[in-house]
C-alpha cells in the first residue's frame, strides 16, 4: 500500500510513502521496546542535554519543515513558520521544567514510615497526532515523554506524514528506534494499541477516531 500526500491548494502530489506492513511494524516496536528500556536508565539530566541537543535539527531544518506543513495541509508559509518557532519553544520550557518535574514526591512522613512518590516512564509511548498543528501537537507529547524516559512511536494524520518523518530524524541521534514514525491503517492501528508493549497512547483527533481508540483500548487499562 502507498500513503498518497496531496496539495490541498492544486491537488498536486507532495509526497507518496509506503506503509508499514505487519513485519515493518513489528520491527519498530520491538526497537522501541528495547531501546526504552536503555533510555530508562539514562539519568534524567542527561536525558534533559541530549533530548534538547536534538532541537537543533528543528532549527536547521526550519525552513524545510515550514515549507511541507504548507504544502500538505495548506497552512499559510507565515504561520508555518510560526508554528516552528512556537514547538522549539515549547520543547524549551518542558525542558526547562523537567528536572522539577520528574522528581520524587517526598510525602509527610508517618510513624516508623518515610513516603514518596516516584514517578517513573510509561514505556512506548504511541502518539496519534492530528494535521491542523502538525508539529505542536506531537511535540506536546514527544518531547515530555522523552525526558521522563519513555520511547515513542508517531502515527501521524494521513494528511501531513512528512511530519511523522521530521520528528524521526530530529530524535534519531538518541538511539535508533527511540522515536519511530509509523504509516499504518486503522487495523494496525487497532492492533498496536491493544498490543501489551505498548504502555501509553496519546491521541488528537476526529469524535470517530476517539471512538475507535477506545474500543481498541477497552480491554486494557493504559
Amino acid at each position: 500500500m502507498t500513503l498518497v500526500s496531496r496539495n490541498p491548494y492544486d491537488d498536486s502530489i507532495v509526497c507518496e510513502l509506503a506503509h508499514d506492513d505487519d513485519p515493518s511494524l513489528e520491527a519498530k516496536l520491538s526497537a522501541a521496546v528495547a531501546a526504552q528500556a536503555e533510555w530508562r536508565y539514562v539519568p534524567p539530566e542527561e536525558r534533559i542535554a541530549k533530548a534538547i541537543a536534538c532541537l537543533d535539527w528543528f532549527r536547521e531544518h526550519a525552513d524545510l519543515m515550514a515549507e511541507a506543513v504548507t504544502k500538505q495541509m495548506g497552512k499559510p508559509l507565515k504561520y508555518a513558520r510560526g508554528e516552528v518557532n512556537t514547538m522549539l519553544s515549547r520543547a524549551e520550557h518542558m525542558a526547562s521544567i523537567a528536572t522539577e518535574v520528574l522528581a520524587s514526591d517526598v510525602l509527610p512522613a508517618e510513624d516508623g514510615f518515610e513516603l514518596m512518590t516516584h514517578h517513573v516512564p510509561h514505556g512506548v509511548v504511541f502518539d496519534i497526532a492530528a494535521w491542523n498543528y502538525p508539529l505542536l501537537i506531537p511535540i506536546n507529547v514527544v518531547f515530555p515523554a522523552l525526558l521522563a524516559g519513555n520511547s515513542v512511536l508517531i502515527k501521524h494524520s494521513a494528511r501531513t506524514p512528512l511530519c511523522g518523518q521530521h520528528f524521526e530524524e530530529a530524535f534519531r541521534s538518541l538511539g535508533e528506534g527511540l522515536v519511530a514514525n509509523v504509516i499504518i491503517d486503522h487495523a494496525q492501528t487497532s492492533a498496536l494499541i491493544g498490543d501489551a508493549r505498548i504502555g501509553h497512547v496519546s491521541f488528537t483527533g476526529s469524535v470517530g477516531g476517539g471512538h475507535a481508540i477506545q474500543r481498541a483500548m477497552s480491554d486494557r487499562f493504559i
